[in-house]
């Protein structure tokens, strides 16, 4: 079904591949409310406003052809919209698997 098929365009990286991307020069984005944002976000990170979800094609197209790892709070919103931005041709897109919780479980840092 068609569904299943988009699941397979995109992959859900653990923060220590998420890493290893963004030493290669993967852009990051996070898709979390802007006070969450300014509490504390991965380093590099820039923020997605909730008003531009529906737009992030758009707003993202200069990294349709790089790599980029986007995330949320728990990975649900940045697997949707890692699966919305494949289907409109980003090709090394990567949703951090379990979000911004799964970081901290990790002990990862977080700048302000």
């Amino acid at each position: 079904d068609v569904a299943c098929q988009h699941l397979i365009h995109f992959d859900a990286v653990q923060p220590q591949e998420a890493i290893r991307l963004m030493n290669q020069g993967a852009a990051v984005y996070d898709l979390r409310e802007a006070a969450a944002f300014a509490a504390g976000h991965i380093g590099n990170a820039k923020h997605l406003a909730g008003d531009q979800l529906d737009k992030a094609a758009d707003v993202l197209k200069k990294h349709r052809d790089k790599f980029l790892v986007i995330y949320c709070e728990d990975g649900s919103a940045s697997a949707a919209l890692a699966r919305r931005l494949h289907a409109s041709g980003f090709t090394k897109t990567f949703n951090l698997r379990g979000g911004l919780a799964t970081w901290r479980a990790d002990g990862l840092p977080l700048v302000r």
